[in-house]
């Protein structure tokens, strides 16, 4: 099995301002003393456009995604593109900083580096066929070497400035100020109007053999009535009665645990669903929404949404993630800046087109 590529910590997307630059100079963009090459520019394009696609359209590299508009009628592709680009200059920009700030690699960076290289030279059966993969995306060997280094210079000025003991890391204050920015406090209701679990005589659920959970489907008779227990529910919360009791009496899944209710972000698709994700967000505090799929009907209950100082440690358990969008957002920010000072050679950049760029997903 290929072994995946060195993990390097890549910068959101932020919005950018580049100057442009004219002239066939062979270099993508430039950041004071830093450059990158056509061909670095290449492995973080086709790298960068691998990342979106594992988290968009199920990997799909098709061109009805690609022409899909967004709500302002702008197609995916120009808008990812935009993305992609801020993220290599927030990138170039990381290098550049590394040199200000006096930073240096260790010994074992560079080790690691080199050993991830030789093991997938051995994998592929030699340099010569390595090259030749490498080559799809305009790179060889030591070209490869030079982006990991500066993956690792990246992580590096991400350490410095915003790690645990960073001159700038973030106290209790931003911390607050982000999780009221980039979260919402709901309180679900849970019940079971196409299918439910089935459990044994003392209340255990019961598994198939893939250890998914067995469900029975609803009868007519019964998804009528639950449909009916949905409507009474959120009718009574839309009168005023009291959230807690609502979830104690009638959500057919225990939700004790979670006393302030669930803290859901933008990004909390993969855990709760793109469809409960929207309704948390596209509802006002004391709002109640609902969402159903073939299984269950969720009634989300907007709640007021707690300091982050006061969370409980149950509570921060959900928060998986919670530091690095933190710091993502930080040094993004930062990145914003500094762009300006940004110069893109479009003569290189536009030859490339995220619609029929090669992924990369290994190297």
């Amino acid at each position: 099995m290929r072994k995946i590529r060195i993990a390097v910590a890549l910068l959101c997307a932020v919005a950018l301002t580049f100057a442009c630059s004219c002239g066939s100079a062979d270099y993508a963009m430039k950041y004071k003393d830093a450059v990158m090459s056509r061909a670095e520019y290449s492995y973080w394009f086709s790298t960068i456009k691998a990342s979106v696609l594992s988290g968009l359209n199920s990997g799909g590299d098709t061109e009805e995604f690609w022409n899909t508009e967004n709500s302002d009628g702008v197609p995916y592709y120009e808008t990812i593109t935009e993305s992609v680009n801020a993220q290599i200059a927030g990138i170039l920009i990381s290098c550049e900083l590394f040199d200000e700030y006096g930073l240096e690699l260790d010994a074992a960076a560079y080790e690691q580096i080199d050993a991830d290289i030789a093991e997938k030279i051995d994998y592929l059966g030699g340099l010569s066929e390595m090259n030749r993969e490498l080559g799809e995306f305009g790179l060889n060997a030591d070209v490869l070497r030079e982006v990991y280094v500066n993956g690792f210079k990246v992580n590096a000025v991400r350490e410095y400035l915003y790690g645990e003991k960073g001159a700038q890391a973030p106290d209790d204050a931003a911390k607050n100020d982000f999780f009221t920015a980039n979260y919402r406090a709901v309180k679900m209701i849970v019940i079971y109007t196409g299918a439910e679990p089935e459990k044994d005589d003392d209340g255990n659920y019961l598994y198939d053999a893939n250890g998914n959970v067995r469900t029975r489907a609803l009868t007519g008779e019964e998804a009528a009535l639950k449909a009916q227990l949905v409507d009474a529910v959120k009718d009574a919360l839309d009168s005023g009665a009291d959230v807690d009791q609502c979830v104690a009496e009638f959500s057919e899944a225990d939700y004790s645990a979670y006393p302030n209710g669930f803290f859901v972000s933008r990004g909390d698709a993969s855990r709760y669903g793109s469809d409960v994700v929207s309704a948390v967000w596209n509802t006002d505090e004391g709002g109640v929404a609902t969402v159903s799929d073939d299984n269950m009907t969720f009634i989300l209950c907007r709640v007021g949404l707690p300091s982050y100082s006061s969370l409980s440690q149950s509570d921060l358990a959900q928060l998986s993630g919670f530091d690095d969008a933190l710091i993502n957002d930080l040094i993004n920010r930062k990145v914003a800046e500094l762009s300006a000072d940004v110069t893109v050679n479009e003569d290189v950049t536009s030859e490339f087109d995220i619609r029929t760029a090669h992924r990369n997903s290994y190297y």
